[in-house]
């Protein structure tokens, strides 16, 4: 090829490793899109079947189908790590494949429209979709972690966790509307044709300069980065992964990371009980006020925590983030006797999300650091299961602190957390930071 065409060619089909506004706004792009199927299956449909006089059962059962891919998405990450396309790169071609599977899956939704009472139908979709979703999640978080350079990151994850809340509260927004108005095999016909889109841009993107840009019918070749890093067999991938996962720096940032899982398992339950128990709150007054707060959230995930994490670094900007929660804990436990005013707890609310979403970037950046690239998508995954577990524990310690103190002691409980997450993030290592 000779150096004219050779340059129109990468003009035409960038590789996303040259290029750091490509990157960061496919990565952006790319998190916007996975909340949109999240939107539509955990909040318009739940929505829209208890509308329907859909039992309190079948909404469980169709959320239990929603959330179970996500419990086992690091099982994903070792068959990505295994059975990578390597001419075309490490991720692209699991993510789009995944991105194919997620539209085939929303157009045989349109197609069989299915009813708010069948639940054994719309859990099967449910599952499905979600199945092809969390390998998209995952082909896009190994990609970041590959792609992005340390200079980056920080930047990275505030537009990763940031775009996601967007997508989310977006897709779930517009789909609630939605439905009312073109019915479900409409809505989710609009979603399939959105993650469409995205798949043709990524048909004209390359990870790294030479690499093709499809399977077949297209000229390119395995990247010598990519073919180093590439382990080849089940028990390298397993060794490499668990081997990283126990290392000193990795054991010290575990304790902080599943913290802020545990606070967002305190606040999401205990607050809304607090409101409605000691304020006399309605159930629309506190998803308005949520929203409210995760649309904050997002929005300062997208154009601020990524930069203040960037100069203040991971372990002084967690430490702050967690001195944060326990300061506004404290202060509102301190205002116990304003309670049923309300606005104490309604401020609480107001800010716990904007808080727990500037952990979570300190939380993806110092993750990122840390991966092993032979084993980033399954490394950093179980970096985040571990904040998911932290928000199980959490979430079950609701009822014995209800019974020990009620809602002093739920949120007495989150000020501790806070105290207890300046100490572990104390300890994360100098060598640790983005």
């Amino acid at each position: 090829m000779i150096p004219a065409q050779a340059a129109l060619r990468a003009s035409l089909f960038p590789a996303v490793s040259e290029h750091r506004a490509l990157r960061l706004g496919m990565i952006f792009v790319l998190y916007l899109a996975q909340g949109v199927p999240l939107g539509l299956f955990f909040i318009a449909i739940p929505a829209w079947m208890a509308a329907s006089g859909v039992s309190a059962a079948g909404v469980g059962t169709v959320l239990a189908a929603v959330s179970l891919p996500w419990t086992l998405k690091f099982f994903n990450g070792f068959i990505m790590e295994r059975y990578p396309f390597l001419p075309m790169g490490r991720r692209r071609p699991w993510l789009i494949g995944a991105q194919l599977l997620i539209v085939a899956g929303l157009l045989t939704m349109a197609v069989m429209n299915p009813a708010a009472s069948d639940i054994a139908l719309l859990s099967a979709l449910a599952f499905a979709i979600n199945v092809a979703t969390t390998f998209q999640g995952l082909a896009i978080d190994g990609m970041a972690v590959d792609l992005v350079p340390e200079e980056e990151r920080a930047q990275a994850n505030g537009l990763m966790f940031g775009g996601q809340a967007l997508g989310m509260a977006g897709a779930g927004a517009a789909a609630g509307a939605g439905i009312a108005i073109i019915g479900l095999s409409g809505v989710v016909l609009v979603a399939a044709l959105f993650v469409a889109m995205l798949v043709l841009g990524l048909a004209l993107c390359r990870e790294r300069p030479g690499e093709r840009l499809l399977p077949w019918w297209s000229a390119g070749e395995t990247s010598a980065i990519c073919l180093e890093m590439h382990l080849g067999a089940w028990w390298p991938v397993l060794k490499t992964t668990w081997g990283a996962m126990l290392g000193r720096k990795s054991l010290a940032v575990i304790p902080a990371l599943m913290l802020i899982g545990v606070h967002g398992g305190l606040v999401s339950g205990g607050l809304p009980l607090a409101a409605a128990g000691e304020a006399g709150w309605s159930q629309e007054k506190m998803s308005a006020l949520l929203a409210t707060a995760s649309l904050i959230a997002g929005l300062l995930a997208v154009a601020v925590y990524g930069l203040v994490v960037a100069r203040l670094r991971v372990r002084r900007s967690m430490m702050a983030g967690y001195a944060l929660m326990a300061g506004t804990t404290l202060l509102v436990l301190a205002l116990v006797e304003a309670w049923p005013q309300g606005w104490p707890i309604g401020g609480l609310m107001l800010v716990s999300d904007p808080i727990n979403f500037f952990l979570a970037v300190c939380a993806g950046t110092v993750a990122m650091r840390l991966c092993t690239p032979a084993v980033a998508a399954t490394q950093f995954t179980l970096y985040m299961a571990t904040v998911n577990l932290g928000r199980t524990i959490g979430s079950a310690l609701l009822g014995p602190l209800d019974g020990f103190g009620g809602s002093v002691a739920m949120i007495a409980a989150v000020a501790v957390v806070g105290v207890l997450g300046v100490l572990f993030a104390r300890r994360i290592d100098d060598g640790a930071e983005a």
